[in-house]
């Protein structure tokens, strides 16, 4: 969710990257531990509704990360990136790797359809099918729709629907209130102009802290240490780490700045890690140069997925899908911390339920954020590419 522009651009972007836009059902969802099982990832069978792009084919087989395990009753999804189930309607932009079929743009490729309506950017958004598909058109005029599609879209309208894993995701939690997390400070740009250890380290725990200080909720984030993890793993460390993913992937689609992964089952979260793109260009001294990404605002937004917190349509939230480089995004606003409260209350009767800093011999009193109502974008501001 870090990093992608706003709906119609971001749509470009990845009608850039598609090779194949095609109106689908998810006939089928397997999922399974990667060879290192490190990882859960799910294997799609889609049947095709109509093509929109690309040759005419029946079905394909999609990749995509994350899933669940039955036997194990185990479940691991990363927010930022789109999932599928079995029997949801969908628009998707593809990419072919090998014999099969990977969803481009991030949450940007990939269009819930339900009732007539269209949802992207993770079902932030909405629009009706029609609007949707002349947006589409616009942008490509060489795409041609079936004679019949509203025919058949009204037919289909009238069909169960299964939404994803979205609403999974969005009612879990930890089973305690206090989580420790570690951090592998192994970025090549430590030591530039773009930080020391110490300010990588810092930006880090001040995006811990944010969430951690919220009076409403009772969870804290704590500093466990330092791991030299490079992999996510269900090892209930949750680890936070860099890793050179690359701008682009082998056919040329953009790759995320963060992603955070979260393995839970019965509602319960069990383990959570962050992998950052050591790819791009980062800063940890609070003062990114245009090109450059805020690594404490992007934390923020990843460690608030590690909560339990899904995007938010609101653009002054944290939690909003999109984050623009040479900005800075690090105040909690209300959705947010309504979200974390609401997610984990405190006590009754037991109000602020986080203590304050422990103040020093001479304390200065700190003024509290303020939350810009209206957020002031840079004049020609960069977007740094989507993956998403």
């Amino acid at each position: 969710s870090i990093a992608l522009q706003s709906p119609p651009s971001a749509m470009q972007a990845a009608l850039a990257e598609a090779d194949v836009v095609v109106r689908v059902r998810v006939a089928q969802s397997t999922s399974a531990w990667t060879p290192d099982h490190t990882a859960i990832r799910s294997t799609n069978t889609l049947s095709v509704r109509y093509m929109l792009r690309g040759t005419e084919m029946a079905d394909l087989i999609v990749e995509t990360v994350g899933g669940y395990l039955p036997a194990e009753e185990l479940y691991m999804i990363s927010p930022d990136l789109p999932t599928l189930s079995g029997g949801e309607e969908a628009i998707l932009f593809l990419a072919k790797t090998g014999d099969r079929y990977a969803i481009v743009g991030g949450q940007d490729g990939k269009y819930t359809v339900r009732a007539g309506q269209v949802l992207y950017a993770g079902g932030l958004f909405e629009e009706p099918i029609a609007s949707f598909y002349a947006r589409l058109q616009a942008l490509d005029p060489a795409m041609q729709l079936p004679a019949d599609w509203a025919e058949q879209e009204a037919q289909l309208a009238q069909e169960p629907v299964i939404d994803g894993m979205d609403f999974v995701y969005k009612n879990i939690k930890w089973p305690t209130s206090e989580i420790g997390y570690k951090v592998n400070l192994n970025s090549r740009l430590i030591g530039t102009q773009a930080g020391s250890a110490d300010e990588f380290l810092t930006a880090i725990q001040n995006a811990a802290e944010t969430w951690s200080m919220v009076d409403g909720a009772d969870f804290t984030l704590t500093y466990a240490g330092p791991t030299d993890s490079t992999t996510v793993a269900n090892n209930f460390a949750n680890e936070i780490f860099f890793v050179d993913k690359g701008l682009v992937d082998d056919s040329d689609n953009n790759l995320p700045l963060a992603v955070a992964s979260v393995f839970f089952s019965n509602g319960r979260i069990l383990d959570s890690d962050i992998w950052i793109n050591d790819a791009y260009e980062w800063d940890a001294t609070g003062d990114p140069a245009w090109r450059e990404i805020d690594l404490e605002s992007v934390v923020l937004h990843e460690m608030g997925h590690w909560l339990a917190l899904g995007h938010d349509p609101d653009v002054r939230a944290v939690m909003y899908y999109a984050i623009m480089s040479g900005t800075l995004k690090r105040t909690l606003f209300d959705n947010d911390r309504r979200g974390i409260e609401f997610i984990y209350p405190c006590p009754a009767d037991d109000l602020p339920c986080n203590p304050s800093p422990e103040p020093t011999s001479t304390p200065t009193p700190t003024p509290s954020p303020t939350v810009t109502p209206t957020p002031t974008i840079t004049p020609t501001p960069t977007i740094t590419p989507t993956p998403t």
